[in-house]
């Protein structure tokens, strides 16, 4: 009887842990920054490493290459990929620089941004989000919306991505992480832009952080990681 009294227990014990709510309050009531994991397909994610699974390039030799972490990655010379696989590998390398960006984030002692963003949330973003290649494309969006940037545009979101079609182009947002990314303690987005011409062969990624300084204020772009060269 003992021993199944401790058996049942245990098994009391478990299901508790399992039911209760998975707290993201640190004990000063601030907001932990969170990776949106689910956007890291085959990335065993650590606070001092992050480890990859069957991320196989090659290169100009169509020798294969395998890369067992985002050091290994971040760490490769670009060039020496084939050009069929280097987008591929661009991606990679957004998302090791999106997980390293992810480590800087500190807690934030309150939130602007909605906990479930919708369609309208995306339209509303800055129009400069989203990647631009000249500096004619960067006039023609500033200061705008994506909505206002785009004549026509149809938003489909869920699970923080959000998939945006123009009359020209493919463009596929994820949130990546959600802190405070520039010691304001209110809590940031991170995300990542792909854009894909949908008549020609372009197409480039973008590592962005929106911040929101008031609750009437539009989103604006605090920090992305390519700039158009002077």
């Amino acid at each position: 009887m003992k021993e199944q009294s401790k058996w049942l227990q245990g098994i009391l014990l478990i299901l508790s842990l399992l039911l209760t709510p998975i707290s993201w309050v640190n004990a000063n009531n601030e907001l932990l920054p969170i990776l949106n994991k689910s956007a890291f397909d085959g990335f065993t994610i650590t606070p001092t490493k992050t480890i990859l699974h069957d991320y196989n390039y090659k290169d100009h030799d169509q020798k294969l290459i395998t890369f067992k972490s985002c050091k290994d990655a971040l760490d490769f010379n670009i060039s020496d990929i084939a050009e069929h696989n280097y987008f591929r590998f661009k991606l990679l390398l957004v998302a090791c620089k999106g997980i390293n960006k992810y480590h800087t984030a500190q807690s934030s002692s309150q939130s602007l941004f909605p906990a479930k963003l919708d369609d309208q949330f995306y339209k509303d973003l800055p129009a400069l989000t989203t990647s631009y290649l000249s500096k004619t494309k960067y006039t023609q969006r500033e200061n705008k919306t994506i909505q206002q940037a785009y004549k026509s545009i149809k938003v489909t979101s869920k699970n923080n991505t959000a998939t945006l079609i123009t009359d020209d182009d493919e463009i596929y947002i994820t949130v990546l992480a959600r802190g405070d990314f520039n010691n304001d303690k209110i809590e940031d987005l991170l995300v990542t832009s792909e854009w894909y011409a949908k008549h020609a062969h372009g197409k480039h990624t973008e590592l962005v952080v929106l911040s929101k300084t008031a609750q009437d204020k539009p989103v604006q772009i605090e920090w992305r990681m390519n700039t158009l060269k002077k």
